[in-house]
């Protein structure tokens, strides 16, 4: 089961049952080291930034598909 949020998860609690993902089609270059520090900061609590692709082949294969090939990365 998922649920969207309405506020960015700067935290996440640790347990391995709950993944939090931002759906994003391309990530734009950082303006600001701010932002970037905020990226980093999300990604070392379990944020993973993923390609909306990666919903869709999901469920088309009736099981979770790899992250590495869908995450985006700068």
């Amino acid at each position: 089961s998922g649920s969207i949020l309405d506020t960015f998860p700067l935290t996440t609690i640790i347990d391995n049952s709950i993944l939090t993902f931002v759906l994003c089609k391309n990530l734009l270059p950082f303006q600001s080291s701010n932002q970037q520090q905020l990226f980093e900061l999300s990604r070392s609590n379990g944020v993973y930034f993923i390609h909306p692709e990666w919903v869709l082949e999901s469920i088309v294969q009736f099981a979770l598909q790899p992250l590495e090939y869908y995450e985006e990365k700068f």
